[in-house]
């Protein structure tokens, strides 16, 4: 009996250490972690489980707490035999899990389906004092995949009273509509739609924010690099860009292509050529022309459009505004890949909403490569041999991906670590 209570307070000592370590690398931030929802009516435990995975990734991406991964979670519970599962249906659970855990909040709730209403309850507890600090309830009709990728992300915005930009369909959201400068609009825009989702009939979808017409400061001054000089550039029209690079599942569906079928669905496309990309574009607008509004196109962003859009205001180095501490939160690369690519959304995404802009795959750009004019330009292209590369891959080094780090390729090669993401604009000559 001794050397099995010696063996547990050894073990509690060291899991205590191990979560001690992740507060210690975060303190600007109280520590958090997510149990499992409490399957209800309608909802198998691996749904929940798998619903709650998403949860957690989603309460990570606000930035407000230092989330204790769910794996390392599930890891501490067993080996203090916490009970049967890691959920918890009530607050007096959730506090013994958190004290188990060494963590200063925890979330907990439940999930119910009826028909095609899903209905999701969160609860924050203090686990300190024991008491529920905030609540949260989302009712969506919809199914299982738009209530993984939606209904989770409006809850856990919902918890932290967080406003939700809100998702549409293009269909129903009129891009004229669109001028977030503060120039007036005619009609003017519906309160806060700033995002939509364009769906695949295989059920993959695609996800847009809109871009502002603005001013910025594109390249850098550095003389050794081809990103020099730093020069102004206007862009006058607003555009929607993808949230993410064009996965293996959407691209599968728009080229009715076998060819990495075996791929995660979720992983960005590989070795994409320039040429492979403006034919996706291509086939998509042909393919689901009924979803765009009339004199808008599908295409590859502009070098400038992309830079703009990476910037989301930002004047540093990376969109984290030169904090390279902070650069593993938001990019893929060779000190945290595993010199392999990594499914789109899992990092953090920079102030606009947009994922993976650096690292995990190079992105293509619509323009010719060449050295930049000195003076203001205006979405202007450059050079007539090799096509723009814009962001770094899985492979770059932290040093090597930027705002403004740039590259060009041949429009026909097909290399590892390129791909793409699309914007819906107006056609550019």
């Amino acid at each position: 009996m001794t050397i099995k209570l010696t063996t547990f307070i050894a073990t509690v000592s060291l899991l205590s250490t191990t979560v001690a370590s992740i507060q210690a690398r975060q303190t600007d931030r109280p520590t958090c972690a997510v149990l499992t929802l409490d399957a209800r009516e309608g909802i198998t435990t691996s749904q929940a489980a798998s619903l709650s995975d998403r949860f957690a990734v989603e309460f990570d991406r606000l930035g407000q707490y230092t989330i204790v991964t769910r794996r390392k979670m599930r890891e501490v519970l067993e080996e203090q035999q916490f009970q049967a599962s890691d959920s918890c249906a009530a607050a007096s659970c959730a506090v013994e899990a958190g004290q188990m855990l060494g963590v200063r909040y925890m979330v907990y709730g439940t999930i119910t389906r009826l028909g095609q209403l899903y209905s999701v309850n969160s609860f924050m507890i203090d686990v300190e004092t024991g008491a529920q600090i905030r609540s949260a309830t989302t009712d969506l009709r919809a199914d299982i995949e738009t209530l993984l990728t939606e209904g989770m992300r409006r809850n856990a915005l919902a918890l932290l009273g967080m406003p939700d930009p809100g998702t549409h369909d293009l269909a129903r959201v009129p891009l004229s509509h669109r001028d977030f400068a503060g120039r007036t609009v005619d009609p003017a825009p519906p309160s806060g739609e700033q995002s939509y989702i364009f769906r695949l009939d295989n059920g993959q979808a695609i996800h847009f924010v809109y871009v502002r017409p603005g001013t910025f400061e594109m390249g850098a001054n550095d003389a050794n690099s081809d990103h020099y000089p730093k020069h102004e550039v206007s862009l006058d029209a607003g555009y929607w860009i993808a949230t993410t690079p064009i996965t293996h599942g959407v691209y599968r569906q728009v080229v009715e292509s076998a060819d990495g079928s075996s791929v995660e669905a979720s992983l960005p496309v590989d070795r994409i050529s320039w040429n492979d990309a403006i034919r996706f574009c291509a086939l998509l607008q042909n393919q689901y022309a009924g979803q765009l509004v009339d004199g808008m196109v599908i295409r590859l962003p502009t070098e400038a459009e992309w830079e703009y859009a990476c910037r989301a205001g930002a004047t540093g180095r990376y969109y984290l505004d030169g904090d390279l501490r902070a650069l593993d939160r938001h990019a893929w690369h060779r000190g945290n890949s595993g010199y392999r690519p990594q499914p789109v959304g899992q990092l953090a995404p920079n102030s606009w909403g947009l994922y993976d802009m650096l690292g995990n795959v190079s992105e293509w750009c619509l323009d010719w490569y060449d050295a930049y004019p000195g003076a203001r330009q205006r979405n202007r292209f450059m050079g007539q041999t090799h096509k723009v590369l814009r962001g770094g891959d899985y492979t770059s080094s932290p040093h090597q991906i930027s705002n403004a780090a740039r590259t060009g390729v041949l429009p026909d090669a097909h290399e590892a670590g390129i791909g793409f993401r699309i914007v819906i604009g107006k056609p550019v000559d």
